[in-house]
């Protein structure tokens, strides 16, 4: 197999130019025209592990963190602006 590039950063990849021209030229027509797969991170099976991942760390959460909200509190998740198909960057 030949190699087209050797072990970088992603954001530093030729991949990652190419899908910056790419949408770029084709914008919200790419989903539109279903060239782009979205249904794979978009489904129920998905937004299940989801919930898994926050749930783990409400639990992680209450564990480590002495003043943590007792367990029979609700919990609100409040979604900002998350890319349509993963989690928001937490900062």
């Amino acid at each position: 197999m030949r190699r087209l590039q050797s072990s970088k950063m992603l954001s530093e990849s030729m991949l990652w130019d190419l899908q910056q021209s790419y949408f770029s030229e084709k914008g919200v027509d790419a989903w539109r025209n279903d060239e782009v797969p979205h249904y794979v991170t978009s489904n129920p099976a998905m937004a299940n592990c989801y919930a898994e991942i926050v749930f783990a760390y409400w639990l992680d959460r209450q564990r480590l963190v002495p003043d943590s909200p007792p367990v029979d509190e609700p919990m609100y998740i409040l979604e900002l602006g998350a890319d349509p198909d993963g989690l928001p960057i937490i900062s």
